[in-house]
């Protein structure tokens, strides 16, 4: 196992501890918005759709600033070497079609605050060029 693996792991432990991704109460995510993308492979494709819950349920938090779940959950799904990345690549490749389904649909959401709530935020651009790059193109989705 590897430095970088046993950091990984240690995150998951102490702040998962075996939860199931429905239980996974809103202030966890909160308090670890920026561990998503250090999860394990299987640990992230486990996990995003409680990020994504929360973020759509709180785009904005006060506590957090603008929303740091949803942009980092945006920056977990949408990386910037789009399609090149194989960290990123191991991680989105395990989602199941309707997963994609749900990503594109939730990625479609977050790109409509600018211009529903006045969100505006870098991860917003990344959210736009994601879909436009590798989830709309993945899913064939009409745009």
């Amino acid at each position: 196992m590897t430095a970088e693996q046993a950091v990984v792991e240690a995150i998951e432990r102490a702040f998962l501890r075996g939860m199931r991704w429905t239980d996974l109460a809103d202030a966890v995510i909160d308090e670890n918005f920026a561990n998503l993308p250090l999860l394990t492979p299987e640990a992230f494709a486990y996990y995003v759709p409680a990020y994504i819950r929360r973020a759509v349920l709180e785009p904005r938090v006060v506590e957090l600033g603008s929303g740091m779940v949803l942009q980092f959950t945006i920056y977990a799904l949408c990386d910037v070497e789009v399609p090149r990345d194989e960290f990123w690549r191991e991680r989105v490749e395990r989602f199941t079609p309707q997963q994609e389904q749900a990503i594109v649909t939730f990625l479609r959401w977050a790109v409509s605050l600018e211009a529903t709530e006045g969100i505006d935020d870098p991860g917003i651009d990344r959210a736009r060029r994601g879909l436009a790059e590798y989830w709309e193109p993945r899913v064939r989705v009409n745009p």
